[in-house]
């Protein structure tokens, strides 16, 4: 167990980031009936380290390929400019060389977008969102050289402290939702066996009463006409 203050190694960090980030986590359960998701405290730190790295990715990015761009808008650190404003200005930046470095399609700068949207107005989101968003930082951190790496470690150590243990508590809501669901839909099953018991037995219960006084009406109509022919 990684105890606090204590953080992976460089070597360790580089190397398959979205799988270090995010070890084997079972699937959340999508069942309408029992939603779960991670509390909106994790949710926001998790998302704000996640921000911080994207951001500085850019920043690396920027000093390796465009320190102009950096000089002419005075951007020193990642925290400089929002995500949005990076991406806009790495990917209309004049300059091809950037390509190679920062290659992701529509759907990850869709999900990095989404992840500081959600950031800025504090949005609860379910944990797929949460893992695309993540995910999506990670794909940036791969092209990186090392001498742009080092840049980003800090920011790269953060999150992956803030992510600690969510593999295991989404593993154990994972397991007692999918107790839960087994339950409950036993406990459904049985109550619609009831149920349908209980509406059998209201049926044949409002059949008696209609006997009874059709019954009654019968004996009534036969009394009536005796009488009647007895005149």
């Amino acid at each position: 167990m990684r105890m606090l203050g204590q953080y992976p190694s460089r070597k360790s960090l580089k190397p398959g980031i979205s799988g270090a980030l995010f070890p084997e986590i079972r699937a959340f359960s999508s069942d309408p009936q029992l939603p779960i998701s991670v509390p909106f405290m994790v949710q926001h730190h998790i998302m704000v380290a996640a921000q911080s790295l994207a951001e500085a990715v850019c920043f690396a990015l920027g000093q390796s390929y465009l320190p102009d761009l950096l000089r002419k808008r005075n951007w020193d650190c990642p925290e400089a400019a929002s995500l949005p404003t990076w991406l806009d200005a790495i990917n209309d930046y004049p300059d091809g060389s950037t390509q190679l470095a920062f290659d992701l399609d529509k759907t990850h700068i869709q999900s990095m977008l989404i992840l500081q949207k959600t950031v800025a107005e504090r949005s609860p989101v379910s944990y797929g969102r949460l893992k695309q968003g993540v995910a999506a930082v990670a794909m940036l951190v791969g092209p990186l050289s090392h001498g742009m790496f080092e840049l980003i470690v800090p920011y790269l150590r953060k999150l992956h402290s803030v992510l600690g243990s969510l593999p295991t508590h989404v593993n154990a809501l994972s397991r007692i939702a999918g107790w839960q669901l087994a339950e409950l839909h036993d406990t459904m099953a049985e109550i619609h066996r009831r149920r349908a018991a209980l509406d059998a037995e209201a049926a044949a219960a409002q059949q008696h009463a209609k006997d009874a006084i059709a019954k009654y009406e019968a004996k009534w109509d036969a009394d009536y006409r005796a009488l009647f022919n007895a005149q």
